[in-house]
């Protein structure tokens, strides 16, 4: 429910529901009406004041409760965007912190499987982790589907990546030279394109770091720390920039 959205939980969207309906109301008459317990209504009862959602009076001794304007809901979404927003800059803060962690044994050779979408971008940030400014991120793509998916994710990835430094090489498919384009509009990004290019599988080579993906139903993105490797499919993508067309 979108109320839910909002922090309100499951009793106190019911008290503000039933106070809308029946207007003022005593604890009893709320409590015969949603079925909460009389010891447990009143901190939903405080919640929903605090939010601005429920105000009181008192006649005879007894509070009455009503339900206010549904429009001030809108308040409500108002404080929840700034709270995101306060997380937002404290998660970036946390995880620049976490970033500068490194581990004490690194592996020199290490293989890795990422599987879906989240996998892929998983595999994607290790480029901004690895390569310094000035090195070049080469990319081997025939299919344009996975970017299709992912475009708003990379598009944002090159933007970090050009505020690195960082050179992108694309080389696609004819048919793909939209997605291109589109990015050999930034800076540090070179694209070039082959015809007929139809394979369903990717390779990208990064530093001592080989990736390659498979886009069938669920895609998978394999990555290999192997300089050896690297250095083999660095030559592969060499050969293919050469044929390419710009």
């Amino acid at each position: 429910m979108i109320l839910e959205n909002l922090g309100l939980n499951s009793k106190e969207i019911s008290i503000y529901l039933e106070l809308l309906k029946w207007g003022a109301s005593t604890t009893g008459k709320i409590c015969k009406e949603t079925g909460i317990p009389s010891s447990k209504v009143y901190p939903y009862l405080e919640s929903l004041v605090k939010k601005g959602l429920v105000s009181y009076s008192i006649i005879a001794g007894a509070k009455h409760f009503k339900a206010n304007s549904p429009q001030l809901l809108k308040e409500l979404l108002k404080s929840r965007k700034e709270e995101i927003k306060k997380t937002e800059v404290s998660l970036q803060n946390e995880i620049n912190k976490l970033m500068k962690i490194k581990p004490e044994h690194e592996l020199k050779h290490e293989f890795n499987l990422h599987e879906g979408l989240t996998g892929i971008r998983a595999a994607t940030e290790l480029v901004l982790e690895v390569l310094k400014p000035g090195q070049a991120y080469c990319v081997s793509m025939s299919s344009a589907e996975i970017i299709s998916k992912l475009n708003e994710y990379f598009m944002d990835f090159h933007k970090r990546r050009v505020k690195k430094k960082i050179w992108f090489k694309l080389i696609l498919d004819e048919s793909a030279r939209k997605y291109g384009e589109e990015r050999a509009e930034l800076p540090y990004t070179e694209s070039r394109y082959l015809a007929n290019f139809n394979a369903k599988a990717e390779f990208g080579v990064f530093g001592d770091y080989f990736m390659t993906g498979v886009f069938f139903g669920q895609p998978y993105q394999f990555v290999i720390k192997n300089p050896h490797i690297a250095n083999a499919f660095q030559k592969q993508f060499d050969f293919l920039w050469e044929l390419a067309k710009k």
